[in-house]
Parts: structure tokens; sequence; C-alpha cells
């Protein structure tokens, strides 16, 4: 992370202190958010996605009135705090949407004297909690809702959109889908790079060889053996790293699939 240095290797000793201006604590400031835009980029996380770190349970007690437990939310990359509190949705026209917003109060401590001899408030005291707005406002588009996902969910669904789903195997020769209580061969890649067989396929005359062939990219680096279950002795089943996947023992009428998984990188 980037580093606002107040003193060099000699130590404060050797030159003194050095007087701290408002730009030095806007770049203190951006570089702790920078931090945080890197920790949440490790799970697939932009810098503008709202999410709950922690609590921020939002119940209706009764209508229009709302309770909110205290917790933690990130809003636009800004970490919030939020208290335990209700909100009642009066004097609304329409439909009330309720909604997290930013509430700043002002500590008494941070009221300064600036150089022009004028007096403010600096230290801003930066939390959410519950407001509310018709629905037909536009300004609740750039509102945080209270139905916003946890960041364990945006995670899991930042990884499972990584994920190819099932596909459908397309046989070579006259492999078959067994059917019927069995499941369908397919074959999928999940986020990590993990490709998973499944299913049961037959074939009228026993065969060894190809069942079928694997896409770019589905392959293992290196030719993987596998061990399946048939109608007699444990057969043998070899994926190759050209995407083949073939009976490597002798002919076999049944091969099962299922439980067979292998990384490509």
């Amino acid at each position: 992370m980037n580093r606002f240095r107040i003193k060099t290797d000699l130590g404060i000793e050797a030159h003194g202190g050095l007087k701290i201006k408002l730009n030095d604590f806007c770049w203190i400031d951006e570089s702790v958010r920078e931090v945080l835009y890197g920790i949440i980029s490790a799970f697939g996380v932009l810098p503008a996605d709202s999410f709950k770190l922690s609590g921020c349970v939002v119940t209706i007690t009764s209508p229009d009135n709302y309770a909110c437990t205290a917790g933690y939310v990130c809003h636009k990359g800004e970490v919030y705090k939020v208290d335990a509190h209700t909100f009642a949705a009066v004097g609304i026209s329409g439909d009330p949407i309720a909604f997290l917003d930013i509430d700043i109060t002002n500590d008494a401590n941070g009221y300064r004297a600036f150089d022009d001899m004028t007096m403010h408030d600096t230290y801003e005291i930066r939390k959410m909690k519950l407001a509310c707005l018709d629905d037909l406002n536009p300004a609740i588009a750039d509102k945080m809702a209270i139905t916003a996902p946890y960041l364990d969910e945006v995670i899991i669904n930042k990884i499972a959109a990584k994920d190819s789903g099932w596909q459908n195997v397309v046989f070579e020769g006259d492999w078959f889908n067994s059917g019927g209580t069995y499941a369908t061969c397919q074959y999928k890649k999940d986020a990590f790079g993990v490709v998973t067989l499944r299913g049961f396929a037959e074939v009228t005359t026993p065969a060894a060889g190809t069942i079928f062939t694997l896409p770019v990219g589905f392959a293992p680096n290196k030719d993987e053996m596998f061990v399946f279950a048939s109608t007699g002795d444990p057969g043998f089943l070899k994926v190759s790293a050209d995407g083949t996947v073939s009976v490597f023992s002798g002919p076999q009428n049944y091969v099962s699939l299922s439980g067979i998984n292998f990384k490509t990188v």
C-alpha cells in the first residue's frame, strides 16, 4: 500500500518533525481505501459493489415501521458502522421504499479554527441508518438496499458465475446414456479449474477406446487414469491431455463416470 513518510531513514531526530497538511490526510485516506479495494478484488468484488459485512438485519415491525440490528456494511468502497435502531416511514407519498443511507454527524472535539480564523467541524462520524423515499424517486438507485447481500454471498455468486455448469457429453462410436434411474453423462469445470464427470454410459457390444472427447480447456495437463465400476471387474478409464476419455482396460459394456474429477491447471 502507499505510505506517508513522516521521517527519513535517519529518524526524526536527524531532521526534526514534518508539518501535516490537508493533502497528507487525503493521501492516507486514499491509501487505506486502496488496501480495502485490493483485498475485496481477490474475490472478484468491485469497489462499486455494496454488501453487508455483519449484522444489519432489517425487519418490518409493523406497517411502515422498521428495525435494524447493529453491524457493518460496505457501500461503494467505504465501510460504515450501523447502530441498532428503528425507523418509521411517515410523511412519504406513494409507496415508501426503505434503504440504508449515509448519516453524518460531527464529534464536538473536532470543532477547529482554520487559518482564516473561521471555525469548522472536522471530525465526521460517518455511519449508515435506515431512511425512506417514495418508490418513484430516482435517488433510490444510489442508495443501499436493505436486502443487500452479505459479503460471503457476493463471493459465492462471483465464484458460481465462473462455473461452466453441467454440459452433456457428445459420444463417439456406439456409446450412449444408460438412462432410466442413472444420471446423464456430463462434465463441468468450476472456478478453481476442477473438472468433474458424472453419469453412466453403455454400449451394446463390449468396446474399448474413446467414449467421448472433452472440449479445449477441460482436459488435464497430463494423462490421468481412474478406476470405474462396471458389470465385471473394475475397469480403467483414461482421461488424456488431448481431452479424449476412453476405456483403457479390456472391452466393457458399461462405464460409470461418477466420482471422477481432476485439475486442468
